[in-house]
C-alpha cells in the first residue's frame, strides 16, 4: 500500500468523523454553528460512492452516517473536480454554492445566516488529509 491509499476517500464515513473531530476543536467555528440545527448531506454527482451526512444540534454533532437519512435539511452535491478544488483551496465553499458549482437543496435563509460558519467548514475540508480516486 502506498501511503495515498492510507488515506480515507474524501466524504468517506472515516474522513468525515475526522472532519468533524478536527472543526469541534476550533471554538470560534463551534460559536458561529451554535443557532445551526440540521441534517446535511454531502455527495458526488460523477460518482457512485455513498453520501455522507452530518446532523448538527445547536451546532454540536449528533449523529455521523453513511447513506441517505430521513428528510435531511441540505444537500450538498458536485463534481469530483469541485471537490478537489475546494479541499485544494482553490475554491471557497462560498464561491462554490454561488457560482452553483454546488449542487445545493436546502433553506437560502438559513444558508445566508450562516454563511461565515459554513464557508470556514469547506475551508477546514482541506485540513484532513484525503483521496479522490
Amino acid at each position: 500500500m502506498t501511503v495515498a491509499e492510507d488515506l480515507p476517500r474524501f466524504l468517506s464515513l472515516p474522513w468525515l468523523q475526522a472532519f468533524v473531530a478536527h472543526c469541534q476543536a476550533d471554538t470560534e467555528l463551534r460559536a458561529g454553528l451554535r443557532g445551526f440545527s440540521a441534517t446535511t448531506v454531502y455527495g458526488w454527482l460523477d460518482r457512485e460512492y455513498a453520501p455522507v451526512f452530518l446532523r448538527l444540534k445547536k451546532g454540536e454533532p449528533e449523529e455521523i452516517g453513511e447513506g441517505e437519512p430521513v428528510r435531511p435539511q441540505f444537500r450538498v452535491f458536485a463534481q469530483a473536480a469541485t471537490w478537489e478544488q475546494i479541499h485544494r483551496r482553490q475554491l471557497s465553499g462560498k464561491k462554490a454554492l454561488l457560482s452553483k458549482q454546488l449542487a445545493f437543496r436546502g433553506s437560502m435563509i438559513t444558508l445566508i445566516r450562516f454563511m461565515e460558519p459554513i464557508n470556514a467548514t469547506f475551508a477546514r475540508m482541506g485540513d484532513i488529509p484525503a483521496r479522490f480516486d
